[in-house]
């Protein structure tokens, strides 16, 4: 199996820095490397989070395909993306492909370059373990997650691609595999990956409920009410912290 490798980091932060796919096996790759130019455009305003559709001309591949790309001349890192729509370019010369600006800003990707891309013939070798998506400011029932999910797949992801599906917003933020390294930047979503919601916008609610015994002194000379609000409450948000 196939696995795709990004550095190992030690703060959240630190982990969304995502460096690329390292081969440690041969894949199963289908017929020869083909040199392509690599273009780049953006989502128009007003459009859905979903990223624009990966595009690709003169290189042999149908809608659906997966491929890897070369980020390297060696192929010891590279990634695995999915064709989503096939346009015959006339006044491309050479093949061509045409990918959302934001994988260019994720991957070291230059645009207008040439890159190696070779067709996946067996996408189980890229299949993903688990996938972790981070959520804001909204409701996932169980429910939702589900369908979620089940859009996802037989579809390829990688690293901080953003979805909206059923006007729900996900971002991915973690993929593993089963075997080492683990931890990767891209790979194919089958029907056996698990999938973890996580919320960036989680809150806690604490109620206080105000007495006439809150103003008593204790022993040491302190209100209840300062020993809550000063005492008890900042340690919790500093241990939070």
């Amino acid at each position: 199996m196939v696995n795709l490798r990004t550095n190992r980091t030690s703060s959240p932060k630190q982990q969304q820095l995502v460096n690329t796919n390292k081969v440690l096996n041969p894949p199963r790759l289908e017929g020869t490397k083909l040199l392509c130019k690599v273009n780049g455009t953006v989502r128009t305003p007003g459009a859905s989070l979903n990223d624009v559709p990966l595009t690709v001309s003169k290189a042999n591949l149908a809608k659906g395909d997966l491929f890897v790309l070369d980020l390297i001349e060696d192929g010891t890192k590279r990634i695995v993306l999915q064709v989503d729509e096939v346009k015959e370019n006339q006044n491309a010369r050479t093949p061509e492909i045409i990918i959302d600006l934001n994988i260019a800003k994720t991957f070291p990707i230059k645009l207008y370059e040439k890159y190696n891309i070779h067709k996946v013939s067996k996408p189980e070798d890229f299949e993903l373990y688990l996938v972790e998506l981070t959520l804001r400011e909204q409701y996932f029932s169980r429910g939702d997650m589900w369908r979620f999910t089940r859009k996802l797949v037989n579809t390829t992801v990688y690293l901080k691609k953003c979805f909206e599906i059923f006007s729900m917003r996900a971002t991915v933020y973690g993929l593993w595999v089963k075997n080492a390294p683990y931890r990767v930047s891209s790979g194919y979503v089958t029907k056996h990956t698990k999938f973890v919601f996580r919320s960036l916008s989680a809150c806690c609610t604490l109620f206080l409920q105000m007495s006439k015994e809150m103003w008593d002194f204790d022993l040491n000379g302190d209100t209840y009410y300062e020993k809550a609000v000063d005492g008890f409450l900042s340690d919790l948000f500093t241990r939070w912290k």
